[in-house]
C-alpha cells in the first residue's frame, strides 16, 4: 500500500513551508511516498500529476499546504476550477480570474466518508480541526482541483505554521491513521 504526499515550497518570503516539512516527515515513513511542489499555478499541478502517475499503485493522495493565519487544521472538501489570488506565484503569475481546468466542472469534492475519517482522526487526537469547503484560491486550490482529476482518492489538508501546531504532530495523526494498514 502507497500512500503519496505533497507539501509545498516556501512562499511569501518565509524560510520554510511546514506542509513540506510534514510531507518530509510521512515521506520518511514506511508506505509514504512525498514530493515538494513548487508554488506556482503551471507548475504544482503538472508536478502532482506525474507524481500520481509515477505511483500507479498509490491508493490515496494527501495534500497538505499552509494556513499561514490558522489556528487549526483545516480539512477541505472541495476543490473550484477558477484561480482567485490576491498575491502573485513564485513565478511572478497572478492568475486571478481564470480557470484551473477550462471548460471542466466548476467545483470537486473528495468523498465524504474520506472527509469524516480525515476530521475525525485529529479530533480524537486531541488537535484543533475545523472543516472547510473552499481551498481558497491560490495554488492550494489549483493543487486540489488537479488532484481530484485523478484517478486516485485524495484530501487536501491546510495546515497552520509550525508555531501553532508543530508539524511533528500532525504527522503523527496522519501517520495514525493512513499509515500502513491504515487506510
Amino acid at each position: 500500500m502507497t500512500v503519496l504526499v505533497t507539501g509545498f515550497e516556501p512562499f511569501k518570503g518565509l524560510p520554510s513551508n511546514p506542509s513540506a516539512t510534514v510531507a518530509e516527515l510521512l515521506g520518511a515513513q514506511p508506505g509514504f511516498v512525498h514530493r515538494i511542489l513548487p508554488v506556482t499555478y503551471v507548475g504544482a499541478p503538472a508536478t502532482l500529476s506525474a507524481f500520481v502517475a509515477e505511483h500507479p499503485e498509490a491508493e490515496l493522495v494527501i495534500s497538505l499546504g499552509l494556513w499561514d493565519s490558522g489556528d487549526a487544521v483545516r480539512v477541505e472538501s472541495s476543490g473550484r476550477n477558477v484561480q482567485r489570488a490576491s498575491i502573485p506565484d513564485n513565478a511572478g503569475d497572478l492568475a486571478s480570474g481564470r480557470e484551473v481546468e477550462p471548460g471542466a466542472p466548476e467545483i470537486l469534492t473528495t468523498d465524504a466518508a474520506l472527509i469524516r475519517r480525515t476530521f475525525a482522526a485529529f479530533e480524537r487526537a486531541g488537535v484543533p480541526v475545523v472543516n472547510s469547503d473552499d481551498a481558497g484560491g491560490y495554488i492550494c486550490n489549483t493543487t486540489y482541483y488537479a488532484l481530484l482529476r485523478q484517478a486516485v482518492p485524495g484530501i487536501f489538508i491546510h495546515i497552520p505554521l509550525a508555531e501553532v501546531i508543530a508539524p511533528e504532530r500532525i504527522a503523527e495523526v496522519l501517520i495514525a491513521e493512513f499509515g500502513l494498514g491504515g487506510y
